[in-house]
């Protein structure tokens, strides 16, 4: 997969809609938790004399998208290897910042946002998202094997301490206790419903189910026998294939400012 097939799959037009709508020409944004850089990407259109920075722990994502960033000519995107508990950056440092994906991977989302709030100025906006499994729907045959997919998935993330699905519709709740104000929140469907889109997100489905440290994790938890991931692989691979499928995701956001 190209890295701009992969903007396409993490369309900040789509995911950080919310948090372009603020945005003026010249922010300076902190991207924390940007995984490959796909949405930081999308955003350099929005401050031309502006700049971005993204940080995550996995650098060695950052190669297609510092590929992409040379051959496109684009100079004021740039990452780092950071976390988001320990930002390598002066206080009061950016105009605006975005954590998209990252907040529910953390054992205390509070703090991680104070840390967040430190590198923001006053009255600096910031915009949060994160997945809420409780608004999974998926329509097509064998439902009770694709949805066994992700009752898998999030047991195996709470037992591993790698994230919670579920924190999405506290955001607001967890803006507050972080300190920011005016604090709105809202959700919003990510639907895939094309037959590019589904043949896609069915067959990259079916792969996880291949996936070694998926698989082994968790058989060791007991979560699923190995007959069970096949019927649940090959569900989805006749998904991938079906007229009739559908699958859409609650994605929760909210934007708060920080305190001038």
């Amino acid at each position: 997969m190209s890295f701009e097939e992969m903007m396409l799959g993490r369309d900040a037009n789509v995911f950080a809609d919310f948090f372009i709508d603020k945005l003026t020409e010249s922010e300076l944004i902190l991207d924390c938790g940007c995984g490959e850089g796909a949405i930081s990407a999308g955003l350099v259109q929005y401050v031309p004399s502006g700049s971005i920075v993204g940080i995550d722990l996995e650098i060695e994502e950052f190669q297609p998208v510092s590929t992409y960033l040379k051959e496109k000519q684009i100079s004021n995107l740039n990452f780092a290897g950071a976390s988001i508990l320990e930002l390598p950056f002066p206080s009061n440092s950016f105009s605006a910042c975005l954590c998209h994906s990252s907040i529910e991977t953390l054992p205390d989302p509070v703090e991680a946002l104070k840390k967040i709030s430190r590198v923001l100025r006053p009255g600096g906006l910031f915009g949060i998202a994160a997945v809420e499994y409780e608004g999974l729907l998926i329509a097509g045959e064998q439902e009770v094997l694709l949805r066994k997919f992700y009752e898998v998935r999030e047991a195996l993330w709470r037992l591993e301490g790698i994230a919670n699905p579920r924190m999405g519709k506290h955001l607001r709740k967890l803006l507050h206790l972080a300190g920011f104000e005016e604090v709105e929140a809202h959700a919003r469907y990510i639907s895939h419903g094309s037959k590019e889109e589904i043949g896609y997100f069915g067959n990259d489905r079916a792969a996880n189910c291949e996936s070694p440290w998926y698989v082994e994790n968790a058989l060791a938890h007991k979560l699923v026998t190995r007959e069970e991931f096949k019927e649940i692989q090959a569900a989805w691979q006749r998904w991938a294939e079906a007229p009739d499928s559908f699958v859409a995701f609650t994605w929760c956001r909210a934007l708060g400012w920080k305190p001038k």
